[in-house]
């Protein structure tokens, strides 16, 4: 379907789905902050504008620098969002999920339901864009994740479509449709349905990751897209403007944010900093490597959502269940970072993996140079450790060690949420 019907029929399908966004609570809503020094503070109504964070805390207003700020998260809103139509991969690690999709000159065009416009299509170059999956009714993000996974995993000098039933086309994508994509190869042109596809993996030889802003967010919608952005700006009681990819502005309702962290000369994530030696020592299975902004078995970093403590809830803003920047690590690594006595502060949540079995249990040593070690255990639905904070202070070596707990190295699957480095 192309054309004037398919722009029509997305135009339709966007309305309906974003008529449902927005019947949704007012955009006053509670958060909470994290700050850099290991510090919490809960509000309600906020503003970002410059360089301070505004918010109501109780009666009173306070002004927060926004260099002092790790985290934040966003009570979530009493309606579920509507569930995207598509995730889009992008090249830059960025997942955002959208209604409806269409290709023309290379360039992607889309619909994002959580947008302020919904009605209003995005554009960006095929480029950018890493793959595509369509979201089957009846599925679940287990499901979903774990299929994304076996597609990502394959690597082709060709655009690849992976079915359901385990074949796979190689060639070149024309067109890109609600219902259908086209693929030219050696068999020709061929029209394939989507709900017969396990995933779109664009040519990566053709790719482009977007260089990485000296600083900048990274935001969690409550649909679980996650989004880069360089820059956030926002009124009391939002929306938030985000500047993402390639300079696409966007305009989200507060009540579809989650949760967002920020990078900067102030902020350095942990997964961003090289790994100088690691090492794996399984008791089961087979050798694994520390893996950046995933779980050890490739999956986005997720959290039990059971797996907060009312404590922690101090706004009623539970951390969220699914986390775009972290490390995935399992029991029986030793893993070392060279600090250069360039770090003040170390901050962290972790936790085991919301999909780890009920046998998960490991021990994790945090160690900087020969200084006593900060060790705790991690059990598969217990609270998630936040803040975990180490001192950094004059530090050449930063060290973590993950020991088997009491079932071998079973469902060990150790995350370690946000981890900040503090210069």
């Amino acid at each position: 379907m192309r054309g004037d019907n398919l722009r029509l029929y997305a135009f339709c399908l966007v309305l309906l789905e974003a008529s449902a966004l927005f019947a949704q609570d007012s955009p006053t809503q509670g958060l909470d902050l994290w700050l850099m020094d290991g510090g919490r503070v809960a509000g309600s109504t906020f503003e970002i504008a410059g360089p301070q964070l505004k918010m109501r805390v109780g009666d009173l207003h306070r002004d927060i620098p926004i260099s002092s700020i790790w985290q934040v998260s966003l009570a979530p809103g009493t309606t579920r969002p509507a569930r995207p139509r598509f995730w889009l991969h992008l090249t830059n690690g960025d997942r955002w999920g959208v209604s409806a999709v269409t290709l023309a000159d290379e360039v992607l065009e889309f619909y994002l339901p959580t947008d302020e416009q919904p009605e209003l299509p995005r554009k960006l170059g095929v480029e950018y864009v890493a793959g595509v999956q369509l979201l089957r009714p009846g599925t679940s993000w287990r499901t979903d994740e774990s299929e994304w996974r076996h597609v990502a995993s394959q690597r082709e000098k060709s655009d690849l479509v992976v079915l359901r039933n385990g074949d796979r086309l190689l060639g070149e994508v024309t067109e890109l449709g609600s219902s259908s994509l086209g693929l030219t190869g050696s068999q020709g042109q061929q029209e394939i349905e989507w709900p017969t596809v396990s995933g779109l993996l664009l040519n990566p030889d053709l790719s482009e990751v977007p260089r990485p802003a000296p600083e900048g967010w990274l935001v969690l919608l409550a649909d679980d897209s996650w989004l880069t952005a360089t820059t956030v700006e926002c009124m009391t009681d939002g929306p938030l403007k985000i500047t993402g990819v390639e300079g696409i502005e966007l305009s989200i309702p507060l009540t579809n944010i989650r949760w967002l962290t920020r990078w900067g000369a102030d902020a350095l994530p942990l997964s961003r900093l090289p790994i100088a030696e690691q090492n794996h020592v399984p008791r089961l299975g087979v050798a694994l490597e520390v893996a950046r902004d995933r779980n050890a078995r490739g999956l986005p970093l997720r959290l039990d959502p059971a797996a907060t403590t009312p404590e922690q809830n101090h706004a009623g803003c539970p951390q969220p269940s699914l986390f775009p920047l972290g490390l995935g690590l399992t029991s029986g690594m030793t893993v070392r970072w060279n600090l250069n006595r360039q770090y003040r502060r170390f901050h962290s949540g972790f936790g085991l993996d919301a999909t780890a079995g009920p046998e998960g249990h490991a021990v994790v040593r945090l160690r900087v140079d020969d200084r006593p070690a900060q060790t705790f255990s991690l059990r598969a639905g217990e609270p998630l450790l936040v803040p975990t904070t180490l001192d950094l202070t004059g530090g050449r070596v930063l060290l973590i060690e993950t020991e088997y707990g009491e079932n071998a190295d079973a469902s060990d699957w150790i995350n370690l949420y946000a981890p900040i480095l503090v210069p």
